[in-house]
């Protein structure tokens, strides 16, 4: 399968299951762990200066903040999203989810 076709089925099953009212964290577990790497993005460190905290961060919690209002920081988001292993084979889904899924449940 292509990388854009796995992306849009990703973003696809993910939007059904939000719709369908199925909790991210009852999603299958490839899912799951792809929407908490969208949710909490890695923190960028370089030797010459501390991780920063940026607008990739910002996305990430309110992608969150659409399941769980009141989700406003990165402390407030499920420890179960904050605990996952991540996979570095999906960063690059978890990036797109982190860019397209938030718009694709708020479409009118």
């Amino acid at each position: 399968m292509s990388e854009i076709r796995e992306r849009d089925v990703v973003l696809d099953r993910m939007a059904s299951l939000s719709v369908a009212g199925v909790s991210p964290y009852l999603w299958p577990e490839r899912l799951r762990t792809i929407f908490a790497q969208a949710c909490l993005p890695n923190i960028a460190a370089t030797n010459d200066a501390p991780p920063t905290i940026g607008p990739e961060h910002v996305k990430g919690v309110l992608l969150a903040g659409f399941f769980w209002p009141g989700c406003i920081t990165i402390e407030r988001l499920p420890v179960w999203i904050r605990s996952t292993q991540r996979d570095s084979t999906l960063e690059e889904l978890a990036d797109h989810v982190r860019h397209h899924l938030y718009r694709e449940l708020t479409r009118v």
